[in-house]
């Protein structure tokens, strides 16, 4: 079992980011944005990171740079899609 933190800006997309990955049985949490999952990685570095790059309130590449300076592992799946 992996510790899965996903972060989006969008509730649809990590809604179906969990229904994809629920199946398998992991721990996963959701963020809204970068800030929130740095603060969510105190309690323990995730396994992995599930990152959209494209958000209205956050810079996915300066998000991406703040994760993996914090994480070991360096771990982070990026996806990105437009309505």
């Amino acid at each position: 079992m992996a510790r899965v933190i996903i972060i989006d800006d969008s509730i649809s997309q990590r809604k179906d980011i969990r229904g994809i990955l629920q199946g398998d049985v992991h721990d996963i949490y959701e963020a809204s944005d970068c800030s929130d999952a740095l603060d969510m990685m105190e309690a323990g570095t995730p396994d992995c990171v599930v990152l959209g790059l494209m958000a209205a309130y956050f810079d996915g590449m300066l998000a991406l740079d703040a994760l993996t300076e914090k994480m070991s592992n360096r771990n982070v799946t990026v996806l990105t899609s437009d309505d």
